[in-house]
Order: structure tokens, then sequence, then C-alpha cells
């Protein structure tokens, strides 16, 4: 997915934003509360938190703030690819790693400790997504957002999403 710019005016922020939280709701156990899988990071650095306690804090941080909030899209796991839109995709289905570490007819692959998603930010009147991993594997380094340019089969599923919010 390309950096992708949506009026403000234009989008709605909190269906966008509920939609991912009942996706966290339904991939995480009862015990976890999804509002602590959203991040904001500072631009340029790697510090992770998860400020919100409500999904109305982060409608309201997206519409006037300045930080950058990870928003999966999409988790993985040996049933496939499960999306915020809904959809089980089989074709990123995580496969075990040969002894190179590649996997055998795969383009893209992402493991079982990796979210990808959108870092939202605000620029002007407008809301930017940019196609980001999360990798929460911790070991040796703390959890992490990258952006990345190219989502795989996950392109054209992450820019639809977007779009079904446009007004």
């Amino acid at each position: 997915m390309e950096k992708k710019s949506v009026l403000l005016a234009n989008f709605d922020v909190e269906g966008f934003v509920e939609s991912v939280v009942r996706h966290l709701k339904n991939r995480l156990s009862e015990s976890v509360n999804p509002m602590e899988c959203v991040f904001c990071i500072e631009e340029g650095k790697r510090r992770l938190w998860s400020p919100f306690d409500t999904q109305e804090e982060i409608s309201r941080e997206l519409r006037s703030g300045d930080k950058w909030i990870f928003m999966t899209f999409a988790d993985f796991d040996e049933d496939g690819t499960i999306c915020a839109d809904g959809k089980l995709y089989t074709e990123g289905k995580v496969e075990e790693l040969d002894d190179d570490g590649e996997v055998e007819g795969e383009e893209f692959f992402v493991d079982m400790l990796q979210s990808i998603g959108y870092l939202v930010h605000r620029e002007g009147d407008a809301l930017v997504f940019e196609p980001a991993l999360y990798d929460s594997s911790g070991a040796p380094a703390p959890p992490s957002v990258e952006l990345i340019e190219d989502c795989g089969f996950l392109d054209g599923p992450m820019s639809s999403f977007v779009e079904s919010f446009r007004r």
C-alpha cells in the first residue's frame, strides 16, 4: 500500500477506530485490553507507548493530535492472515522457515509476533496512512514499529479498508 492521505472532513474516524479495536478484541485473550495494542510513536524515534483508555481518546488524538499512531490491520497465525476488514487471507499462511531462513514460494513473510498496519498521523487537514510493521518479538531489542513499502498481498486490502471509511 502506498502512503494515503484523506481529508479529515471526508473520513469516518470513529468507524475506522471502532473496526480496528473490534479486530483487536477478536484476536486477543479476554485478559488483554485492546487499547494496550494501539501504540503511539514519536516521529523519527522508536519509543512506543500506549496512552489510550478508550476508543474516543484514539479518535480525538487522530483528529487533533500530533502523535503518530499504529493501528493494526493484519495479524498472522497458522490459519492465515486475519484482517480488520473481517477477512481471512490464506495466502498469508505462516509457514516454517527452511535452514536458510526462507519460505519457499513466498514473496512476503511475516511471523506471528508481528502485525501489519498503519502509522496514522495528521498533516494539516488530512489524515495520512502509511503502511507499517509492528514487531513484538522484543529480544534483544524492544518492540518496534517501522514504515514499510511493500505489504505484499495485503496492499489492496489495506488500501480498500481505508477507502471504506471515506465519506
